[in-house]
């Protein structure tokens, strides 16, 4: 692999990561419908997206041939609760509270994972950092336990949700193009844009500004987002690409700031800073 290429890896992922950040930050909190009816609808952009990159990689007749069909879509449902729960905690806490929450999902792995796949066994070093990082929870929460919120609940369910899906895709061992699994997983949440759609005009809301946010959404997020990751892993290492997209939610957090004047108080830096340390330093280590 020469230099050339894993700057052009590292490029990609960045830009993959600037993407969901920039739609977490900044796109998701200006639409106006739930996100458990927006979410399906940008899913169905996302798909056509993704259906384009598998033309132009001469891969989509692995679509058919592709095995585990069955989990590949339960794995899709799970991430429509993922992201759904995901968005609806942006409209409805800080972002900051928000994307830290739904961080923590690979430390809910961590921890729950020996209990679900036998063959896992417990690493004591990253049972105790995960520990840390959800100390990290409690200190952003704390200040606000009097006043917790559906928006905090949903945050965490998102994570709950993202560590399921996790954990299920680990014993998956395809060898399809992964935009064929991204195919399946976001074909799940845009079958149910048939229900969601008419639900939006009734309320009033399928009008071309909020129909063009949602579209940029599923087009950038979605879509764009997955091909620029998968294209750069290619050239990265799995391990150093995963500790980018931590690069999310600072990203996300900056313009919930900047855009909405969220308070970034010493509670968020410090809790999301155990979070995030706590979720790179357990990626960095060796089984």
């Amino acid at each position: 692999m020469t230099n050339k290429n894993k700057k052009r890896g590292y490029a990609e992922i960045v830009a993959a990561v600037s993407l969901w950040g920039i739609n977490s930050g900044i796109v998701a909190r200006n639409i106006v419908t739930s996100s458990f009816l927006f979410y399906p609808v940008a899913s169905l952009f996302g798909l056509i997206t993704v259906t384009v990159g598998l033309i132009q990689s001469k891969s989509l007749s692995q679509i058919k041939s592709a095995d585990k069909k069955f989990t590949l879509l339960l794995v899709g449902m799970l991430i429509f609760l993922n992201n759904g729960s995901f968005y609806y905690a942006i409209q409805n806490t800080t972002i900051a509270n928000a994307v830290l929450l739904h961080y923590l999902a690979p430390l809910f792995v961590v921890l729950t994972v020996p209990f679900i796949l036998k063959e896992e066994k417990w690493n004591i070093k990253k049972v105790a950092v995960s520990f840390l990082g959800l100390a990290g929870m409690a200190v952003i929460l704390s200040p606000q336990i009097s006043a917790i919120n559906i928006g905090i609940i949903a945050g965490l369910a998102s994570a709950v949700f993202y560590a399921t899906h996790t954990i299920i895709e680990k014993r998956l061992a395809l060898s399809v193009d992964p935009l064929v699994e991204v195919f399946y997983k976001n074909s799940v949440a845009a079958s149910f844009s048939i229900l969601a759609i008419p639900i939006i005009i009734s309320q009033g809301l399928f009008t071309f500004g909020e129909m063009s946010k949602i579209a940029f959404l599923g087009i950038t997020a979605l879509g764009l987002g997955f091909i620029f990751f998968f294209k750069g892993l290619g050239k990265v290492s799995s391990q150093n690409a995963m500790v980018l997209t931590y690069f999310e939610a600072l990203i996300a957090i900056a313009l919930g700031s900047i855009f909405f004047g969220e308070l970034i108080t010493l509670n968020t830096i410090v809790g999301g800073l155990m979070i995030i340390g706590a979720g790179i330093a357990i990626i960095k280590m060796k089984e």
